[in-house]
């Protein structure tokens, strides 16, 4: 990315999110809670072309604008949440996002630019601290946690980034008035989205288009290209409705052919057909201009391949998922032939299986928008251009 100039800004996820492991980190709109991961960050952002929080111009840093730090244990309480919810439980990575969000909303979350401040940062962190403990004790019949412990890991890494702390959306603009590419990089699917997702199973951002504008303060009418990205089969981890999921068996297969076990939990992810009136709804959420489907390969050794059209409800048909109604839809399928051919090597559109490419053919009739590009395989080298031209400036080979 960096030989293309283009500058990734983060606009909303934790270290939770499968991303973070793969890619370089804008931190604008993001929650982190772990002082280590701090410092990782820190040690990280030489190898990243980033923002510079000090001049308007790019070099080799970090920026984290508007990032939750929250100062409760928030791992701790994510737990001890999902294990008191019982049958309840929504599945989370426990990695504390959802108390971040808590303490946000409740207007009592540490920002990063409490960091700057000693004092202010320890009066809010012992008030936070007093919160947490009364949770701790009095709900959950757990030990209480060190405001002495807490305050020390905090206050060390902030050290080391106090200085990457800045207003990142005057940077954006900046770079987007002098016509620089800006990467606005989102985690999560739309029906994770903390509004317009499948409630309660839900992630705690808006992980649509609209939260790049909200998670990095830069205008919306700034964002030329919105670029969906979907598997060529449908996968979910955690609880929640899943209409195309395929019975035990036969997701296990698959699971094990697209290596489906989430990067940051290891949980096995739950594996279903395509589903396209989910990403059709999504289409439309956030008015998409292109997508890339991704591990196209891993249907190679399918025979038959059905594809979700959309869904029957009270004895009606409807097109598009519906988030509300998701735990009672019925999937209507077509199937349609398998290539029974590797594509791994395929580096043009045209090298691919006439079944393969009438699959994709198919797929963008069925959700509405253009597919851009299909990867077959994991290397960069493995991302085919469907239309030739199209969205060539993202491509890093």
């Amino acid at each position: 990315a960096a030989a293309l100039a283009i500058q990734p800004a983060a606009c909303q996820h934790g270290q939770d999110a499968d991303n973070a492991h793969a890619v370089p980190d804008g931190c604008m709109g993001r929650r982190k809670h772990d002082p280590k991961q701090h410092k990782r960050a820190h040690q990280k952002k030489k190898s990243m072309r980033l923002l510079d929080t000090r001049r308007p111009r790019y070099c080799r840093d970090l920026l984290l604008v508007h990032a939750g730090t929250p100062s409760r244990p928030a791992r701790l309480l994510d737990r001890l949440h999902e294990e008191h919810a019982s049958r309840q439980r929504i599945g989370t990575t426990g990695r504390g996002i959802g108390p971040a969000y808590q303490d946000k909303f409740a207007r009592a979350g540490i920002r990063a630019g409490d960091l700057l401040d000693e004092e202010a940062f320890s009066t809010k962190l012992r008030r936070n601290v007093a919160a947490a403990n009364f949770l701790l004790m009095e709900l959950y019949k757990a030990e209480p946690i060190s405001f002495q412990k807490i305050a020390r890991d905090y206050w060390e890494a902030s050290r080391a980034l106090a200085r990457l702390v800045g207003d990142g959306s005057a940077i954006v603009e900046a770079a987007l008035r002098g016509r620089r590419r800006v990467l606005f990089e989102g985690a999560q699917g739309t029906h994770l989205d903390i509004d317009l997702g499948t409630y309660p199973y839900v992630t705690s951002s808006s992980t649509t288009v609209a939260g790049a504008a909200v998670g990095t303060g830069v205008s919306p009418l700034w964002l030329d290209e919105a670029v969906g990205v979907a598997k060529a089969y449908t996968t979910r981890v955690g609880e929640g409705p899943f209409p195309t999921e395929l019975e035990p068996e036969e997701a296990e297969y698959l699971r094990r052919l697209g290596h489906e076990f989430g990067a940051t939990t290891g949980r096995p992810r739950r594996c279903g057909w395509f589903d396209a009136g989910l990403v059709r709804a999504s289409v439309r959420h956030n008015r998409l201009t292109a997508l890339v489907i991704t591990k196209l390969d891993v249907l190679d050794s399918f025979d038959c391949i059905s594809i979700g059209t959309g869904y029957t409800l009270g004895g009606g048909r409807i097109a598009e998922f519906d988030a509300l109604q998701a735990a009672k839809l019925e999937p209507r399928y077509i199937s349609m032939r398998g290539w029974r051919e590797p594509t791994n090597n395929c580096r043009r559109y045209r090298d691919l299986p006439v079944a393969a490419r009438r699959y994709l053919t198919k797929l963008e009739e069925l959700v509405g928008c253009p597919i851009a590009f299909v990867s077959v395989g994991s290397d960069c080298a493995a991302n085919v251009p469907v239309q030739p031209g199209r969205l060539e400036w993202l491509r890093s080979d």
